[in-house]
């Protein structure tokens, strides 16, 4: 009987020590390597979690800017600012309503010739 505990306790061993990648039979830093090893394997888990998040997260950000960009590009087509340059349409941006005043009074003129 204490044969076959004493031959399972170095199995365990081995098995130990083929898991921390160590070559010592000491059992008290086996267990100390296994104990750093698991915190490892705990921390990798931990930032592969928090990776997976802010991945998630920059996919998201992208979405909404595309959306964003789909958004602004149909209202300057709307108005008849299609140049495709964004730095021009930013800058006429302000000009809009006056723009739209403007479009306005010749489409009258236009109605009423």
């Amino acid at each position: 009987m204490l044969g076959e505990e004493e031959n399972a306790y170095k199995e365990v061993c081995r098995a130990l020590q083929k898991l921390c990648g160590s070559s010592t039979s000491d059992v008290v830093e086996l267990l100390n390597i296994a104990s750093t090893l698991a915190t490892t394997i705990n921390d990798a888990r931990s930032l592969t979690k928090q990776y997976k998040k802010e991945t998630q997260h920059l996919e998201n950000a992208v979405i909404r800017f595309h959306e964003a960009e789909e958004a602004r590009k149909a209202y300057y087509a709307d108005l008849g600012l299609d140049v495709g340059d964004i730095h021009t349409l930013e800058r006429l941006d302000p000009q809009v309503v006056e723009y739209q005043g403007i479009a306005l009074r010749l489409q009258l003129a236009k109605n009423q010739a």
